[in-house]
């Protein structure tokens, strides 16, 4: 398993009143929230890798 750091965000913008869309410097994307099944199934819409992760509550999935 590769450790994920914290990366430069690039843009921001809100998905759902829980859910937050990220673009990071290196060109890919990652999507937090508190609801990992609506997360689950936002991250249907971006074709990519998709790696998981959890910190204090808050879901993160990373597609690159």
């Amino acid at each position: 398993m590769r450790r994920v750091t914290d990366q430069e965000v690039v843009e921001t913008r809100e998905l759902s009143a829980l859910s937050q869309f990220e673009e990071l410097a290196d060109g890919s994307i990652r999507l937090t929230g508190y609801n990992q099944d609506e997360l689950a199934q936002l991250a249907r819409a971006y074709p990519g890798k998709i790696a998981v992760r959890s910190k204090n509550r808050t879901a993160m999935i990373y597609i690159s």
